[in-house]
């Protein structure tokens, strides 16, 4: 048995990767995706990111929550939503020579930190008590 030697990326059909990318869970799909143009641009087909979502969420395959899915931007988004980087999260910096002034009349819920909870819920956590 021969084999060819391949020159790179570009090189190779693109079907073989798509075979490849259906077979890679969610995080692994982005990352690949963030490798290189060519990956990237296969990792956008919007069928890869519907299989990532169904086998992670079962009520995804569902027919109305599929459109549903469609009509808020797709498969890909609704994955990235659910799965938003840490870079992306506002960072307070550090401010040396200032002290935190705590208010004399603070609430129960800014003692506690508690915050208000439809803020903090993702896709993901309303997907996940579906399933």
């Amino acid at each position: 048995m021969s084999v060819a030697p391949v020159d790179g990326i570009p090189s190779l059909n693109s079907d073989l990767f798509y075979d490849i990318f259906r077979r890679l869970d969610g995080a692994t799909l982005a990352s690949a995706a963030c490798t290189c143009a060519a990956l990237c641009s296969i990792s956008k087909e919007e069928s890869l990111w519907e299989n990532v979502c169904s086998s992670m969420w079962p009520s995804t395959n569902k027919e109305d929550v599929k459109s549903l899915i469609s009509s808020v931007g797709g498969f890909r988004k609704f994955y990235a939503d659910c799965f938003p980087l840490i870079v992306n999260k506002e960072v307070v910096g550090y401010q040396p020579n200032n002290y935190l002034e705590y208010p004399d009349n603070w609430t129960e819920a800014e003692y506690y930190g508690d915050m208000n909870e439809s803020e903090s819920i993702s896709p993901s956590d309303f997907v996940s008590i579906v399933d």
